[in-house]
């Protein structure tokens, strides 16, 4: 394993790490009542939350797009390599700025709307990243019925 590998995997299980110790209990994970869990955590537990789950995602989709294109297609130029890249995490969701700015939102969404609290945090985060206020948001799960 080179230095460089060895670097992300120690970055993937710090990342990994915070996840768990952010979440004070299991509970939100087994019976799907994640908002009941956001409400209860601190602003620094959220923030750790998010900031572990983006910066994973991140992670993660670089690592499965740089693999699935080194499989699948032969050597090429670095330039070629990097718009090929660059392409694939585009079909993911992406983050832009500091991730911190979507705890509120979240938070405001789930205190406005605690019928809706069994909807993922990630499924809340997504559609703030889209730039949909709480308002837009609580409508876009009641039309897709993410209660």
């Amino acid at each position: 394993m080179s230095s460089r590998e060895s670097f992300a995997s120690s970055r993937v299980a710090a990342v990994l790490l915070v996840l768990c110790l952010s979440c004070p209990s299991g509970r939100a994970l087994r019976n799907g009542s994640e908002g009941e869990e956001w409400v209860k955590w601190t602003e620094e537990t959220r923030i750790m939350y998010i900031r572990g789950y983006v910066t994973g995602l991140r992670e993660g989709i670089g690592a499965g797009c740089h693999q699935a294109l080194s499989t699948i297609s032969p050597p090429r130029s670095s330039s070629a390599d990097d718009k090929s890249l660059t392409e694939c995490c585009k079909k993911f969701p992406y983050f832009k700025g500091d991730s911190i700015r979507f705890v509120p939102p979240i938070t405001e969404f789930y205190e406005a709307y605690p019928t809706q609290r069994s909807v993922d945090i990630r499924d809340v985060l997504y559609e703030a990243a889209k730039g949909l206020s709480v308002t837009q948001i609580h409508e876009h799960f009641l039309r897709t019925n993410l209660r």
